[in-house]
């Protein structure tokens, strides 16, 4: 995996997970934290998906990177897969190489958050701004 990292945010290491909103009119996810001595906002746009698994009151954020689209894939390809015939993460593409080469047309990127307690998860959207 290490390899296939474009990109990490270690701004926001250490960072506690005050809250997260979705707005999916607006294509938004924003990851509201907090450090020792200031709130940062992480916003992802352009906002296609996004799971988030074992959420958990006081989750600490110990890293959000860029993963190149390939090796995304790559590791989940069974999930991918199943959850496809179900429209997720879009129902314009039928199998792995249609979603690939979607993503890449449409300038979507990989992101991988990892936080203490467990809480793990992926977003896939277009950019993501610190604030």
């Amino acid at each position: 995996m290490k390899n296939n990292i474009i990109k990490e945010y270690g701004l926001v290491h250490d960072n506690i997970i005050i809250s997260y909103m979705v707005d999916f009119e607006k294509q938004i996810l924003q990851i509201n934290t907090k450090s020792y001595d200031e709130e940062v906002v992480i916003r992802f746009q352009g906002l296609l998906a996004h799971v988030f698994e074992n959420v958990l009151l006081n989750n600490i954020i110990l890293e959000i990177y860029q993963v190149t689209i390939e090796c995304f894939l790559l590791e989940k390809v069974n999930r991918i897969s199943e959850v496809l015939k179900y429209g997720f993460p879009t129902i314009e593409v039928s199998n792995i190489k249609e979603l690939e080469d979607y993503l890449k047309e449409k300038e979507y990127r990989v992101f991988y958050l990892t936080a203490s307690l467990w809480m793990c998860g992926y977003i896939i959207a277009k950019e993501i701004i610190l604030m």
